[in-house]
């Protein structure tokens, strides 16, 4: 997956890239309180640590551990109608950004991983597609624009633009 750099901080994915404005519109117009990017290590979640076995008395490591880290956590959401599944009570929400279509196949490695952190950590891991969250809010400004011509991407033309979308 290629690296996107922007203000310092290395993104995936313009897909989470493109979240991320998301965000920043979002906290701005009070319909999330917060949010935070999600460093590797930093937040790591361990499900399940090393594995060893025994041979002759002598214990050798047999796997590495697994671990999760989602891409962002938001904080406070007012609506939860951007969630795929609203869950009672949660004021944190784990996200993690997925491309509509992934040429990598990795639904079925996160659909584990997803029901590992619920299992162990009793977290839902919400698995968002910026385009298709746009298509139900807003779409940020950073993100409504071709590159070249900055004309309005051809999905996008009738999906509102915050503003549009809070009535400002």
């Amino acid at each position: 997956m290629p690296r996107v750099m922007y203000l310092g901080t290395n993104y995936d994915s313009t897909g989470e890239l493109d979240f991320f404005h998301w965000c920043i519109d979002a906290r701005k117009h009070g319909y999330i309180e917060n949010f935070a990017k999600c460093e590797k290590g930093l937040d790591t979640m361990e499900l399940i640590g090393k594995q060893y076995y025994t041979k002759g008395g002598i214990r050798k490591h047999c796997f590495a551990s697994v671990g999760y880290t989602p891409d962002f956590v938001i904080h406070g959401l007012k609506e939860q109608r951007v969630l795929e599944k609203e869950i009672d009570g949660d004021y944190l929400h784990y996200i993690d950004i997925k491309p509509a279509v992934s040429k990598y196949n990795d639904k079925k490695q996160f659909q584990i991983i997803r029901k590992m952190v619920l299992h162990f950590k009793g977290i839902y891991i919400h698995r968002i597609t910026p385009d298709d969250l746009f298509l139900a809010t807003w779409v940020p400004e950073a993100c409504r624009y071709t590159e070249v011509k900055k004309n309005v991407i051809k999905k996008f033309r009738k999906t509102p633009t915050v503003k549009e979308f809070f009535g400002i």
